[in-house]
């Protein structure tokens, strides 16, 4: 997990609230802000682990509707969510919470359920819509002043 704060990858984290802002903090930073309740620490921190995705090195993202594509595929094996968590090796808990959309698994879970159910919940992240083509347009670009003023800094 990462620090809200500083950045810093850490194991632990802790709910404080500076500013009005909750946020998961170091144990370092952590005294920059008033620590919320263990209750509320603890129920936001299960929430937390599954919902911070670090899916940018994997350049995939989870589709919008993954948690309909897994129900559906359950419904279709003819199981139960007890009977499905024990297939996937996962908790009962774990698989109602994913269906109803409470909670986004890790990608390792998402490929593991990709693997072993055979279906698609994953695409490649857009990088934007960028295109390789030039664009035809009457008059100065932005480009062409540029490109401009690059050569003129050249000579």
């Amino acid at each position: 997990m990462e620090c809200e704060l500083c950045g810093k990858k850490t194991d632990e984290v802790f709910l404080v609230e500076v500013e009005n802002v909750k946020l998961y903090v170091c144990k370092e930073c952590k005294k920059y802000g008033r620590e919320l309740n263990q209750e509320n620490y603890k129920k936001d921190k299960v929430v937390l682990k599954f919902n911070k995705l670090n899916i940018d090195e994997e350049n995939v993202e989870i589709v919008e509707n993954f948690a309909e594509i897994i129900k559906r595929k359950r419904e279709e094996m003819k199981m139960t969510q007890k009977q499905f968590g024990m297939f996937l090796n996962e908790k009962e808990t774990f698989i109602h919470k994913i269906e109803s959309g409470e909670i986004v698994p890790p990608l390792d879970v998402i490929k593991k359920f990709e693997k072993k159910l055979g279906i698609k919940l994953t695409t490649e992240k857009k990088v934007g819509n960028y295109q390789n083509k030039p664009i035809k347009s009457e008059g100065l670009t932005l480009g062409d002043l540029l490109s401009e003023k690059l050569k003129n800094i050249k000579k």
